[in-house]
């Protein structure tokens, strides 16, 4: 970001892992992406077709339906049973509202901004649900939201 320019990494150089590449701990910034994906002999295009609508299908089902939200807001706790929005379901996350940031009814590890949310209201939220679920499971959930530029800050 400091530079503008562009470089061009291959998949074995990014080190992904779930939730995690070296874009995890450095300051650059994913513009564009392109994906191969492997031949499957025993698939044919139509059935693969058909198998990812209905992944998508079951998806969306359960997220939000307002383009207004971040995403999944917690990485799923290594080591533990449930995903963070299980957690956060458990802990009574579920349509907590400060200001205009709320947790929907749909999925309990996503923050949608319905009335203009600050910041601090999201922040706030974010808090208390990692607050709720440690007093409730000992677990401390880790952001998967990153905030500018504060956590771009503690990597220099």
């Amino acid at each position: 970001p400091k530079t503008g320019k562009i470089h061009t990494y291959h998949k074995d150089a990014m080190h992904f892992d779930y939730r995690q590449s070296i874009f995890s701990y450095n300051k650059k910034i994913i513009v564009q992406a392109t994906f191969q994906l492997p031949e499957n002999k025993e698939t044919s295009e139509g059935e693969a077709l058909l198998r990812i609508k209905e992944l998508l299908v079951k998806r969306k089902a359960g997220q939000p339906k307002v383009q207004r939200t971040f995403g999944s807001v917690f990485k799923n706790p290594k080591e533990h049973p449930h995903s963070a929005g299980w957690y956060l379901d458990q802990a009574g996350m579920k349509e907590m509202r400060i200001g205009g940031a709320h947790i929907p009814k749909e999925h309990a590890n996503w923050i949608v901004n319905s009335d203009n949310a600050s910041s601090r209201a999201i922040k706030e939220l974010i808090t208390a649900g990692q607050k709720r679920v440690f007093e409730k499971f000992g677990i401390k959930l880790e952001r998967e939201v990153v905030y500018l530029p504060e956590d771009i800050m503690k990597l220099e």
